[in-house]
């Protein structure tokens, strides 16, 4: 939100990457869709689809129902620009 994207990116990769040791799927999820946020913020829809496509997929695997949701309109509103 400031700008600092890189410092956002690196700081989501470092918490995926805990989340991911410890096996925490709805950290991974939040993460994913974090670093989706980032990549719409520097215009790279390719690999905030990606992201996305992770988080709901996970949000889905684990119930999170909310969630889901929110990620499917992230998506939805990328494929629509």
């Amino acid at each position: 939100m400031r700008g600092e994207l890189d410092k956002g990116e690196e700081m989501h990769n470092k918490a995926l990457e805990i989340a991911e040791k410890v096996g925490l799927q709805e950290e991974m999820a939040n993460q994913y869709g974090n670093l989706g946020l980032i990549y719409k913020m520097r215009g790279d829809k390719k690999n905030a689809l990606e992201y996305w496509e992770r988080a709901l997929s996970l949000f889905k695997k684990i119930g999170m129902e909310p969630d889901v949701k929110k990620a499917q309109r992230w998506i939805e509103k990328a494929n629509q620009n």
